[in-house]
């Protein structure tokens, strides 16, 4: 089980987690723990915690009181960041957006591309895409969504440089981009 798989949750609550989950805590000592669906307690690495990076991104609009990134129904716009120097694996990675009025609604097809190296590699050293998943953005008007970025940076490094590119296919109105959130576990 990846740690991507974890459900993190800042207690010391030890009730079992649902079957085929771990569950992280801390503990008075400052040590991450999980427990299996058998309910057996393991110590994780104590050189090791789950941190969070936030990027904000080339703002080229006023949102509210909001500086954003819009893309149109049919737009695309690129985004860069970077991995922090002392990552060791992906927690989540997601770009967080405004959807409008028009944009709200099923089956939205929103695709993906990533390019990303460290200094010294091509810049397309690493290149992955998803096309085929569609959001569901029902019910989304005027609120803010996480779109999961995580399947198109399946091989990141620490201070590798990144570009997602985020194409709307007619999605019927604008998503105001935000951030980009990456959450880690640091080395």
């Amino acid at each position: 089980m990846s740690l991507g798989e974890f459900i993190v949750k800042e207690s010391n609550s030890h009730d079992t987690p649902p079957a085929g989950y771990s569950k992280l805590y801390p503990k008075e000592n400052g040590i991450w723990y999980k427990k299996d669906d058998a309910g057996v307690e393991k110590a994780l690495e104590t050189s090791s915690s789950v941190k969070r990076a936030l990027f904000t991104l080339d703002y080229g609009n006023n949102e509210d009181n909001y500086r954003s990134q819009e893309v149109i129904g049919t737009g695309s716009r690129r985004f860069t960041f970077g991995v922090p120097c002392d990552f060791a694996s992906l927690v989540s990675l997601v770009i967080i957006g405004k959807v409008s009025a028009a944009a709200a609604g099923s089956a939205k097809g929103i695709d993906l591309y990533s390019s990303y190296a460290s200094v010294g590699e091509a810049s397309n050293t690493h290149e992955e895409s998803d096309i085929a998943t569609t959001y569901d953005l029902s019910s989304k008007s005027g609120k803010f969504i996480d779109i999961d970025l995580s399947g198109v940076f399946t091989s990141l490094s620490a201070e590798d440089i990144c570009g997602i590119q985020v194409d709307h296919n007619s999605i019927g109105g604008a998503i105001d981009y935000m951030l980009i959130r990456l959450e880690y576990i640091s080395a």
